[in-house]
């Protein structure tokens, strides 16, 4: 009985993370994904999503803080990359802003691409540590069902 009210449990903060914090702070469109048959392809989706934008984000973090010429190429790579990420889970707000970001590296305009990227990151922050607890209550949930079988 204890393994059922725990799942009750992170089923609702998961419904919490999900409805208010990332379909209201980032738009992100899961609706059709909260399904029970898709929990697990969801999770493993997000959890592929987390892991992917970090390592993107720590190669853009690199290339636009550590040089006082930009590396606009490589800019444009990563940020498609961080686009593609963001649009694959349906951030559309985060995917949106990382198309700005490569939109100014195309450009080559240093300041813009700067301001870009801090509003991205400005953005990123939040979603990043959203993104992860909710891959962290799937996984808790997943687990508790496997306990519950």
């Amino acid at each position: 009985m204890e393994s059922a009210s725990l799942k009750a449990e992170l089923e609702a903060n998961l419904e919490y993370m999900i409805e208010d914090k990332l379909m209201n702070d980032c738009y992100l469109d899961v609706g059709i994904l909260q399904s029970p048959a898709c929990s697990n392809l969801f999770d493993q989706m997000l959890s592929k999503a987390y892991g992917e934008s970090v390592e993107i984000m720590d190669e853009l973090n690199d290339l636009i803080t550590n040089n006082d010429d930009l590396n606009y190429p490589e800019i444009d790579k990563f940020a498609s990359k961080l686009h593609m990420c963001m649009a694959r889970i349906g951030s559309e707000k985060m995917s949106r802003a990382a198309t700005v970001l490569r939109h100014f590296a195309w450009l080559n305009n240093k300041e813009r691409c700067l301001n870009a990227f801090a509003e991205f990151n400005r953005e990123y922050i939040p979603f990043k540590s959203d993104l992860q607890r909710i891959v962290e209550l799937f996984d808790l949930i997943l687990k508790a069902e496997a306990e519950g079988k």
